[in-house]
């Protein structure tokens, strides 16, 4: 009855060895809040470290809040195995098609582009079996001094091909509105 079909089961914590049976939900945030961008990234990264190499939670948040925060937590969630939108609890519709441009494009790119990754991401999710996970430490990719510290805490290799350095605080944009995220491995 199940023959060709892909079960996905989602758990908000396990023991040991649950990583076998379900993805890790990283649980509730409130959301509009750039700290739970910049916390989540560790937390990503460590779930990967301890074996549970396919993580998510809700782009921002439950309840969410600014157009400006979820675009950047789903550009940052494009990259992570699971992404999740929760909407129906707050009185912020979390719908990225009904944000203002220039983040409803901005948030439609993002979108597709996941939905372009999803073959990667299939790829290395079966890597993460016994392999690497796909949300690798700088220093599983680079091992040294560096890298062993906490100066690459807020970026990660996904899969082999890709570094992500989420933007987790607000930024002073250039003329163009461009944002700079500085030391980046």
């Amino acid at each position: 009855a199940t023959s060709g079909k892909r079960p996905n089961l989602v758990s908000l914590d396990g023991w040991a060895g649950f990583q076998r049976y379900a993805g890790t939900w990283t649980g509730d945030q409130t959301g509009g809040n750039w700290e739970y961008i910049r916390f989540h990234i560790p937390t990503y990264i460590g779930q990967s470290l301890a074996g549970n190499p396919n993580v998510g939670s809700d782009v921002d948040g439950i309840f969410g809040g600014t157009n400006l925060i979820t675009t950047r937590d789903l550009q940052f969630k494009t990259f992570t195995p699971t992404m999740l939108d929760m909407d129906g609890w707050g009185s912020i519709p979390k719908k990225p098609h009904i944000s203002t441009d220039p983040y409803k494009s901005i948030n439609r790119m993002y979108l597709k582009l996941k939905a372009q990754l999803m073959p990667y991401i299939y790829t290395y999710a079966q890597e993460a079996v016994d392999g690497l996970p796909m949300i690798r430490a700088m220093f599983l990719e680079e091992p040294n001094d560096y890298t062993y510290s906490t100066a690459t805490q807020y970026q990660y290799m996904f899969g082999d091909n890709f570094l992500v350095a989420p933007v987790y605080q607000d930024t002073n944009a250039d003329e163009v509105g461009n944002d700079v995220r500085n030391n980046i491995y």
